[in-house]
């Protein structure tokens, strides 16, 4: 695993020499966003990428979309694909499609596709000779796309609010964005901070690696009882060459749900005290024969039910609502908007006798109880 970092204009002019030296392994530089046309080339990306060729840090693109069909899919991609040759570098390119780009849709009086616009995009990446990352979060991939479509395609999750665990869960995982508040040296300010877990597809390398255990694993669920006498460790990937991060005493049993092969070991990745990450399963006995995968996606539950709405409301409730993680009561709250606040409405469902809304708050994506809002007219 490698530590990186994800940036655009936005970061200003960054010093890549500091940046290096405080740890920085890898880049993901936006390129552009929208049609190709020069003023749509982000601002800092060639001085991004001079930055990172100079300095020897492994870098690749995104392009943001605001396409609104799939004809325009297409051209998006020939024009990140453009700006990805001028850097030989470059072996992958990620597409980012978020509430503004449905923002500009809508705006355009368009209601694309989204999944079949991302495929189209990803489809033409790969023909170019690319890897296609797809950069989304848990709302997207069950609200928005029909991501069992997207799965083929390496993941670049944006989940600063959830445990390495929980972004694990996902057999494509490639990269995870564990957080938008990094300030390593070198940057001004907020950063956007990844981990890479499979550093062959930003190198464009060959896989000699050990791996996360992200790529070739297989769901399972059983549990297995450590039998070396020393216990085995917890590492942060399935690999000797992983950090060790905790380890299970011998006898302790523990639940493992992925499993996979690397440097002569089996590894398992299991959750021990709050700690998760991957044991090496030649030093345990299996104690049932669970076998069985099982369902769902993180912590979001897919709602089928949910309608596709575009409208803004304010907050009503004076201690202001919380944003959760999900479509009800009990799920996971992530933030909070504060009373007298506008938000935009872009998901609508019904659960646990309450009204949820899909919203985007300060960067924090999640839902909502409309219940404690008004509308606001459609012009506002």
């Amino acid at each position: 695993m490698k530590n990186g970092i994800d940036v655009s204009y936005a970061n200003g002019r960054l010093d890549w020499k500091k940046l290096r030296s405080a740890g920085i392994e890898f880049a993901v530089i936006r390129s552009s966003f929208g049609s190709d046309d020069p003023s749509q080339v982000d601002d800092q990306f060639r001085n991004n990428a001079k930055g990172c060729a100079e300095n020897g840090i492994p870098f690749m693109t995104y392009h943001f979309a605001y396409f609104i069909d799939e004809k325009r899919a297409k051209d998006e991609a020939d024009f990140a694909i453009r700006l990805a040759k001028e850097y030989p570098q470059v072996k992958a390119i990620a597409l980012d499609i978020e509430e503004d780009s449905m923002r500009f849709a809508s705006l355009m009086g368009a209601d694309p596709d989204w999944t079949e616009c991302a495929v189209i995009f990803m489809e033409r990446v790969i023909q170019a000779g690319y890897t296609a990352v797809l950069y989304t979060n848990y709302s997207f991939m069950n609200y928005i796309y029909d991501y069992n479509r997207l799965k083929k395609y390496p993941l670049w999750l944006a989940s600063p609010g959830a445990s390495e665990g929980t972004a694990l869960q996902y057999e494509n995982l490639f990269m995870w964005q564990y957080s938008w508040q990094g300030r390593p040296s070198g940057s001004n300010g907020d950063t956007d901070m990844d981990f890479c877990y499979d550093m062959d597809i930003i190198t464009g390398k060959e896989s000699t690696s050990t791996g996360s255990g992200t790529g070739s694993s297989e769901r399972v669920d059983y549990e297995v009882r450590i039998t070396a006498p020393d216990g085995v460790n917890i590492r942060r990937g399935a690999g000797l060459g992983y950090e060790i991060i905790g380890a299970v005493p011998c006898g302790e049993a523990v639940r493992i749900s992925k499993r996979t092969s690397g440097g002569g070991y089996t590894w398992g990745l299991t959750d021990y005290c709050g700690i998760t990450g991957w044991i090496a399963l030649d030093y345990t006995e299996k104690v049932d024969d669970g076998g069985a995968s099982k369902p769902g996606n993180g912590n979001i539950d897919q709602i089928n039910s949910s309608e596709r709405v575009d409208y803004k409301v304010r907050i009503t409730a004076p201690d202001g609502v919380n944003i959760r993680r999900g479509a009800g009561l009990s799920y996971e709250i992530i933030g909070a908007v504060p009373c007298g606040e506008v938000v935009r409405i872009t998901r609508r469902t019904s659960g646990g006798g309450y009204t949820w809304g899909l919203t985007d708050h300060c960067g924090i994506t999640g839902w909502i109880a409309l219940d404690y809002t008004e509308k606001l007219p459609q012009n506002s």
